[in-house]
């Protein structure tokens, strides 16, 4: 069983349908082994935790390097979110360099911690199929695709315990563990390129985040400059259906979904702005502010004459539009296809990726499309200040 050094007297273990855990009782300490019946190649993470309940429990977080080494991380979270290195953690794991071995065919991780008084231990354990960037125990992790709580009596003789841990695994997903009813295995298999875990909470606030900005930036904001751009020359409301657009309803949006992505940073405890698409994000949110202010500027503050010919802040207010859109296609890409894999350890949506590339060739093609209206546009703001300017000298006229 991998303890010929220990002595112990009494023990349990656990088989889900990913890996092993036995826990040897000797005394003072106890020895906790994780055997998986992979390759270290093929494995990502492995947490063991202390406690009913993510939140709040001590976690051992481990995970084979490259360079053959093994490491081990005591965290905690005080929620659903990234567990964070613990400096003094309530009792101190040891890794067993000697009895740690990575072979060809299966891997067992062993490590010592001091024993909890009570024999009947609440555990937790999860697994991630993505491995930390470094060996470094401040690494950041990959959200775990399955993980489930189980009971260990470790004042069970160590006779009970299975002859092979090896022999323990399941045959299947469906196959029961060798050992107790209370093995905690939720039989869901590692995700596959045709099959991903169901969606865990984490996830679903990060949709929340991608569909708040994903409607704002990439959606309504689009929209309504398209629609400035094609409705001007036509209707002499434009302007009002594209302030509502942009102000009153992209605005609030997009204060709500940056704010929810600084929230769920917060709550991981990662560092914020740290990859390109929250760097992109956040000067997608500052040119978005530049160009709502812009937008009022143009509009409502003008001198009382008039402007003599077209000012430069209106052909910013379109350039600024233009970038603004392809930074927000550019954002939501990255979300999709870095910042989505790299957080939650699944593929890039594919179907989402191909609706978001129709999305901006239709866009892109009704904004260049729009572009053709230019010369009407000159046109009818040079009628409208030749008229204005008429009504002026008529009125200079008729005054005494």
């Amino acid at each position: 069983m991998g303890f010929s050094g220990v002595q112990a007297q009494t023990g349990d273990s656990m088989c889900n349908s990913h890996f092993c855990i036995t826990a040897i009782l000797n005394g003072s300490t106890t020895t906790f082994e994780v055997l998986v019946p992979q390759p270290a190649s093929q494995i990502g993470w492995i947490g063991t935790g202390f406690g009913a309940q993510m939140p709040g429990s001590p976690l051992v977080v481990l995970w084979p390097n490259d360079d053959g080494t093994v490491t081990l991380s005591q965290r905690m979270a005080s929620e659903y979110v990234m567990p964070t290195v613990q400096a003094n953690p309530p009792r101190v794991a040891t890794l067993n360099q000697q009895l740690t071995t990575l072979g060809a065919s299966e891997t067992r991780i062993v490590y010592t911690i001091p024993s909890d008084p009570n024999p009947q231990q609440n555990l937790l354990w999860s697994i991630s199929a993505v491995r930390p960037s470094s060996s470094a125990v401040d690494a950041m992790l990959i959200q775990h695709y399955d993980q489930s709580p189980y009971t260990l009596d470790l004042s069970k003789p160590l006779t009970n315990l299975a002859p092979s841990l090896t022999a323990s695994f399941p045959a299947s997903s469906a196959t029961p563990s060798a050992t107790s009813d209370d093995s905690g295995d939720s039989n869901v298999p590692p995700p596959t390129d045709t099959q991903e875990a169901p969606f865990t909470s984490a996830d679903m606030q990060i949709v929340a985040h991608a569909v708040l900005c994903s409607l704002a930036f990439g959606i309504l904001m689009p929209l309504g400059g398209l629609f400035a751009r094609l409705a001007r020359t036509f209707i002499p409301q434009w302007f009002l259906i594209h302030w509502i657009i942009n102000f009153w309803f992209a605005l609030p949006i997009a204060v709500a979904g940056v704010g929810y992505g600084i929230h769920l940073v917060n709550n991981s405890m990662v560092p914020h702005f740290d990859t390109p698409h929250t760097r992109a994000g956040l000067a997608l949110f500052v040119v978005a502010c530049v160009q709502w202010i812009l937008g009022f500027i143009i509009h409502y503050v003008k001198p009382k004459g008039g402007w003599s010919s077209r000012p430069a802040q209106n052909y910013a207010h379109g350039i600024i539009g233009v970038g603004m859109f392809a930074l927000s296609f550019y954002v939501i890409y990255a979300g999709f296809t870095d910042q989505w894999p790299l957080i939650t350890g699944r593929t890039a949506p594919h179907g989402m990726l191909i609706l978001w590339a129709v999305w901006v060739g239709v866009i892109s093609f009704a904004y260049i499309a729009g572009m053709a209206l230019l010369p009407r546009q000159y046109r009818q703001e040079s009628e409208r200040k030749t008229m204005e300017a008429t009504h002026s000298d008529m009125a200079m006229t008729r005054d005494p």
